[in-house]
C-alpha cells in the first residue's frame, strides 16, 4: 500500500449516490443524491439531476461534468450504478488498469459485438453472455446484455477511464483507497433494496405500473428505518413522485456506499477480495 493510502483509523463523511444513464439525453436522467454520515446514518441533503446543474440534458456535456464532479470531490465516497468490468472470460488484460486502457469502443454495437463474439468462442457456442462473480452474486446483468449495455460503455469508458488513466481516482476495490482521491464504488439499487426487505422491482413507471408510486413510499419508509435521514420535504417529494425512479436510486447508492463505509469494508477494499473481483469489479450492496 502506497504512503497516501488510507489508514485504518481514517473516515470520510461526504457521501455522493449517482444513478447513472448513457441515454442520448443522459444528463435529464442522472442523479446526484449527496449527503453526510452522522453516527451510525446518513444525511441527505441535496438531489438533483446534471441536467438542473448545466442547463443541458445531451450526453456529452452530461459526463464531462460528472467527470469533472468526480475529480473533484478528493474527501467523499461515490456510488455508480454502472458495471466498472466485464467477466474474466472475455477480458484479455491481465489487471483492470490495463483493462481499461484497452477499452477503447467507438459504440455500444462494437463492445457489445465484440464480447458476445468471446463468449461464443470461449464457451463453444453454449452461451451468449457471461456475468461477472458480483453479478451471480447479486442479481445483476451481464455488463454487455443489451438492458444495460449503454451504461457500461459510457460508464466505463466516457467516466472512469479517463479518471483512471490520470490517476485522479481510487477505483475500488481495484485501487487501495488513497487519502488525497475520492473513492469511487460500484453498486446495484435492486441488490441493496432487497437486502432491506424493501421492494426491489415495479417501483418505477407509473403508467405500467400503478402500485409503482407506493412502492416507492415503502422504500423511502425503508431507508429511513435504515438510518437515512432527509434534510428537506422538497427531497422527499422528488424521490417519490420521479417516475423513473432515478432521483430514489441516487438516494439508494448513497446509501449503499456510506453504509459500507461504516462497516469498513471500504478502507481494506483490496485484501478483501481475490483475483478475479480485483479484475471484474465488485458491488456494494
Amino acid at each position: 500500500m502506497d504512503e497516501r493510502s488510507v489508514s485504518d483509523t481514517d473516515t470520510r463523511r461526504a457521501v455522493h449516490g449517482v444513478d447513472f444513464s448513457g441515454a442520448r439525453e443522459a444528463g435529464s436522467k442522472i442523479h446526484v443524491a449527496s449527503g453526510t454520515i452522522e453516527g451510525d446514518g446518513l444525511r441527505i441533503e441535496r438531489c438533483r439531476s446534471v441536467a438542473e446543474e448545466i442547463d443541458t440534458a445531451a450526453r456529452a456535456s452530461s459526463l464531462e461534468y460528472l467527470r469533472d464532479f468526480l475529480a473533484n470531490e478528493r474527501g467523499a465516497v461515490v456510488g455508480l450504478d454502472f458495471s466498472f468490468g466485464v467477466p474474466r472470460r472475455v477480458v484479455d488484460a491481465t489487471s483492470w488498469h490495463a483493462f481499461v486502457r484497452e477499452f477503447d469502443f467507438e459504440s455500444v454495437e462494437e463492445m457489445t459485438d465484440t464480447y458476445v463474439a468471446r463468449t461464443r468462442e470461449r464457451t463453444d457456442g453454449e452461451r451468449t453472455y457471461l456475468k461477472r462473480a458480483t453479478d451471480a452474486e447479486t442479481g445483476a446483468s451481464s455488463p454487455y446484455d443489451f438492458v444495460v449495455s449503454s451504461q457500461t460503455l459510457y460508464g466505463i469508458g466516457n467516466v472512469l477511464r479517463p479518471l483512471a488513466l490520470d490517476d485522479r481516482v481510487s477505483v475500488l476495490p481495484m485501487d487501495d483507497p488513497r487519502e488525497d482521491r475520492p473513492w469511487l464504488c460500484e453498486i446495484y439499487p435492486a441488490a441493496t433494496l432487497r437486502e432491506l426487505g424493501v421492494p426491489d422491482e415495479r417501483y418505477k413507471n407509473d403508467a405500467k405500473y400503478p402500485e409503482a408510486r407506493g412502492r416507492r413510499e415503502r422504500i423511502v419508509a425503508g431507508l429511513r428505518e435504515a438510518g437515512v435521514t432527509i434534510a428537506e420535504e422538497g427531497i422527499v417529494k422528488r424521490a417519490i413522485e420521479d417516475s423513473g425512479g432515478d432521483a430514489l436510486d441516487s438516494v439508494v447508492a448513497a446509501f449503499a456506499v456510506s453504509r459500507a463505509l461504516r462497516e469498513g469494508r471500504l478502507t481494506d477494499a483490496r485484501r478483501s477480495h481475490d483475483e478475479r473481483r480485483l479484475l471484474e469489479g465488485h458491488i456494494y450492496v
